[in-house]
């Protein structure tokens, strides 16, 4: 971020002077260093947002008028806040991660303020909720905390055994050291890459195999989360559990289960509470469903009706989806908005028809993480693609978050061995 400084004495001197053309240019350009610096946009973010949930809040409850005036609230908020990132920094991680945030946010709040309570998920709050509870200011507030912060509270009698805490603490801890490894191996090939070659002449089969590094990388560059993952229950006590970013994507063995269980399961539950589940129709409160043969492990409670079928849903899921990486490629890189959009939507007909078609159930598990990984990595240009095009720029804008320890140790003995090995 770049230093933000501005001349009191200056402006001060302008005030007693009466020049407020020179005090007009001093705001000037400290406005124009927050807006280039990114704080502007956060400051905005959290008066907009403040003023958008209590707005939301007071204006909840049934009944026609209320949800009319709740549409006309969004709808002033919805595009100031999505036009905040304008300016920022060109094929930049910080630009693409200060979108998604600001479409998480706006969707979010958005599908909290029309969406009537039953058709939103209970996953914020302890108790589930039943149908003809209304959502209240602290329902609304845990809601969007937790779509942002994926933290959850785990109940006395569903905290597994130290045992099992302390095995999944070192398979973390491993996890994330050969993510550290892996990451600055893969990043510095890219860099090399993209140091020595036109990125506007990159043909398919190179595009296909640096899109489908950049896509490895990626699931490297999580390992901070893995490390928290783990040492969240240890440190809470058992009390305190974080989602997992990825669950071994590379094993899914369907295109469903890979965007539905296994890859970006952040965004992949946020789509689900805000979209899919709201589309399925209203669950039915426990208390009211009947079912006589109770077994013994809890299930979800029936959908009460007035919804959609899952694959509609899921379609509608995966259109909303390519809708934010639209917004997201937009901001970060002026072009691909087409290709982005057809990316999601391809994923989201496999899925419709793989569910169609029972493939999952047809090929069994192995030979169909073979045919959804292919797919999946055959795809990767469409979308990963802009990454690599945006050449060496954007490898010189992602920060540098690697442990000097791991990464000295990668570049320093790891590559060394590695091109020993392979006669590089």
């Amino acid at each position: 971020m770049e230093s933000l400084a501005v001349d009191f004495e200056a402006a001060l001197a302008s005030v007693r002077a009466c020049d407020f053309v020179a005090l007009h240019a001093l705001l000037e350009s400290y406005t124009s260093q927050l807006h280039s610096s990114g704080m502007m946009q956060r400051l905005l973010l959290v008066v907009i947002v403040v003023a958008y949930v209590v707005l939301g809040v007071l204006l909840r409850g049934p009944g026609l008028v209320r949800w009319l005036l709740r549409f006309v609230v969004v709808a002033l908020f919805v595009w100031p806040l999505l036009l905040l990132p304008i300016g920022l920094r060109l094929n930049s991680p910080s630009t693409m991660m200060s979108s998604v945030i600001m479409f998480m946010t706006v969707l979010h709040l958005s599908f909290l303020a029309l969406w009537a309570p039953s058709r939103l998920s209970s996953s914020a709050c302890r108790a589930p909720r039943r149908h003809s509870i209304p959502m209240g200011l602290w329902h609304w507030l845990c809601e969007f905390a937790t779509a942002m912060f994926p933290v959850s509270w785990v109940n006395e009698n569903s905290r597994p055994p130290w045992s099992a805490v302390f095995v999944t603490l070192f398979e973390s801890l491993a996890i994330a050291a050969i993510k550290m490894v892996l990451y600055v191996l893969l990043f510095d090939i890219q860099l090399e890459h993209a140091s020595t070659t036109d990125a506007s002449t990159l043909d398919w089969p190179t595009l296909f195999k640096y899109s489908t590094m950049h896509s490895l990388m990626v699931l490297c560059g999580v390992w901070n989360v893995d490390i928290i993952h783990g040492l969240l229950p240890v440190l809470s006590l058992r009390r305190l559990s974080l989602l997992s970013f990825n669950q071994y994507p590379l094993l899914s063995s369907s295109v469903s289960e890979f965007w539905g269980r296994r890859y970006n399961r952040l965004i992949s539950r946020w789509l689900h509470r805000v979209l899919f589940d709201p589309l399925r129709g209203p669950r039915v409160a426990p208390a009211l469903a009947k079912q006589p043969n109770q077994q013994s492990q809890p299930q979800q409670p029936p959908r009460g009706g007035g919804g959609v079928s899952t694959s509609l849903a899921a379609l509608a899921t995966f259109a909303m989806s390519g809708v934010l990486h639209m917004y997201v490629v937009h901001f970060a890189f002026g072009t691909g908005y087409l290709r982005t959009l057809l990316f999601f939507l391809l994923h989201g007909l496999a899925g419709f028809l793989e569910n169609a078609l029972q493939l999952r159930q047809r090929l069994g598990p192995v030979f169909g993480t073979v045919l959804t990984i292919t797919f999946v990595l055959a795809s990767l240009p469409l979308y990963v693609g802009l990454f690599v095009e945006a050449g060496r720029e954007w490898f010189l804008n992602t920060p540098d978050s690697i442990p000097p320890v791991a990464a000295q140790f990668a570049r320093e003995t790891v590559r060394p061995f590695l091109n020993e090995l392979l006669g590089a």
